[in-house]
């Protein structure tokens, strides 16, 4: 494959993404990145690709350096507002930051790939673009997002297809469902499980019932560049289990799992606003194209467990 560029390489996603480009030997790995980006799940991997500074939001510097570095494709995993708690404080609510990075660089980067003749163009999604149902979220659902991150999300989907459509690019829009493993992002679910179990320390949780289609990484990085591999149509794919879990599923998991054991506190910090009783992917049109997830909870979080001790300094 010629050279690719990713946003977002120094995320949760994108750098599991950027490993798995770089363990598939692709030479030419252009990461853009941001002044404060820290680059700590790249480390590894630094002397393998190309970090490049760069603000996505502007269409004239998108446009230069897609022109000069010839990708045949870029992955678009910038993003802001997925994570609106931490610990079950407000985080990541910055409404003009969303509106920036979810609406306004999704739209440069669809112009600039057109303007610079880029074949490809994959980006990703969020299951918070539906909004609440009572059953599985399917692509052909009306997508009726509750926060402004699902609303801005949406939009930028939105104003890329229609873009891509005209400007003659395949675009690809894969929709995350609660993706967990190797790399999380501190203060969420699964890493405040972790290391709770592997330092024996007090579980502090909110409600045991609390529910989500859990996604073991690896499983959506595959799904991510599937359109590489497989004969797939662009459009816009759900990436998912199709399996609905609960946080009890999760600690349940972990007490078998884990040598060590911990105090589990429910309702010790304030509840997520407005917890739906369904939140799981229909992944029926992804798995007609050969795709589906290779992990079930018990064998992703056995993976997460064994990557968290090894590497726990990052999250000390």
């Amino acid at each position: 494959m010629s050279s690719v560029v990713v946003t977002g390489g120094t995320g949760f996603v994108g750098a599991n993404l950027v490993h798995r480009l770089v363990d598939q030997q692709i030479h030419d790995v252009y990461v853009i990145v941001r002044k404060e980006s820290r680059y700590w799940r790249l480390q590894d991997i630094l002397d393998k690709i190309h970090l490049v500074e760069a603000d996505i939001c502007d269409l004239a510097v998108l446009t230069n350096l897609f022109t000069t570095i010839r990708p045949r494709v870029v992955f678009h995993l910038a993003t802001y507002g997925a994570y609106p708690y931490r610990l079950g404080q407000p985080y990541q609510q910055d409404v003009d930051k969303m509106l920036e990075t979810n609406v306004l660089a999704a739209t440069q980067l669809i112009r600039a790939a057109i303007a610079s003749q880029v074949e490809t163009v994959i980006s990703v999604g969020s299951s918070s673009e539906y909004g609440p149902k009572e059953h599985a979220m399917s692509e052909n659902d009306p997508c009726v997002p509750v926060d402004i991150y699902g609303a801005t999300k949406l939009s930028g989907a939105q104003i890329s297809t229609v873009l891509a459509n005209r400007g003659g690019i395949s675009f690809y829009y894969f929709r995350l469902f609660s993706v967990y493993g190797a790399f999380e992002e501190d203060g969420r679910l699964i890493p405040t499980v972790m290391k709770a179990f592997l330092q024996s320390n007090p579980l502090r949780l909110a409600s045991p019932n609390s529910v989500r289609d859990f996604t073991y990484i690896d499983d959506a990085t595959r799904g991510i560049m599937y359109p590489l591999e497989a004969s797939v149509p662009p459009g816009i794919y759900n990436l998912g289990t199709g399996v609905q879990s609960s946080v009890h599923d999760v600690v349940t998991v972990l007490q078998k799992i884990s040598p060590t054991s911990c105090t589990v506190e429910y309702g010790s910090i304030p509840p997520r606003p407005g917890e739906p009783r369904t939140w799981v992917a229909d992944v029926a049109k992804i798995r007609a194209l050969g795709w589906e997830a290779r992990r079930d909870l018990a064998s992703g979080l056995q993976l997460t467990y064994d990557w968290f001790g090894q590497h726990m300094q990052h999250y000390l």
